[in-house]
């Protein structure tokens, strides 16, 4: 058994050790903190699940990123192109669990303006072709974005025990397929 196979099952059994205890706590405080950890561990998990597969392809090299690992690994296999397309997919369980470790590594006010922010530019730049709507935008009030706001601190909106119940039946499957070939 690799090292990094081990390290993937042991961040992905500690993730699901914190998300049990996490259940059984009271404290709003404690549980957000037990959520925030079980978040940690499952990036961890993805990210020896990563250097497993760089380690299957013998790349032994460092990287800290799925987009590294593609820019680096001479021969890129076929779950490697599947993580990229599920990581590529905004909505795709993968995208979530990513953007939410991304949004957790910032402040609170930082993350919840980069999500509303990708948002707004997104929508500016479906119209940037139209002249006519750039003319509106001259007139128009600087300030019309509307920001949302969490109903409470410790109600992020991060589905941990859904993300990894889907990175460990991937890994599965993956392994699986891998052992068959």
């Amino acid at each position: 058994m690799s090292h990094w196979l081990r390290q993937t099952n042991q961040k992905l059994y500690q993730c699901r050790l914190l998300q049990e205890r996490q259940q059984q706590c009271g404290e709003l405080v404690l549980q957000q903190a037990l959520q925030e950890s079980a978040l940690y561990q499952l990036r961890d998990a993805w990210l020896c699940y990563l250097h497993e597969l760089a380690e299957a392809a013998s790349y032994r090299q460092p990287f800290s990123s799925l987009e590294q690992l593609l820019q680096q690994m001479p021969l890129v296999t076929g779950e490697v192109r599947e993580l990229q397309q599920l990581a590529a997919d905004p909505f795709s369980w993968l995208a979530q669990l990513l953007l939410a470790v991304e949004r957790q590594m910032l402040p609170p006010a930082s993350a919840a303006a980069g999500h509303h922010r990708h948002r707004h530019d997104d929508h500016h730049h479906h119209h940037d072709d139209d002249h006519d709507h750039d003319e509106d935008d001259a007139a128009a009030p600087p300030a019309q974005r509307i920001d949302l706001i969490p109903l409470t601190a410790a109600e992020p909106a991060t589905d941990v025990a859904g993300w990894s119940r889907q990175l460990e039946r991937l890994i599965d499957a993956q392994r699986a397929n891998r052992h068959e070939s």
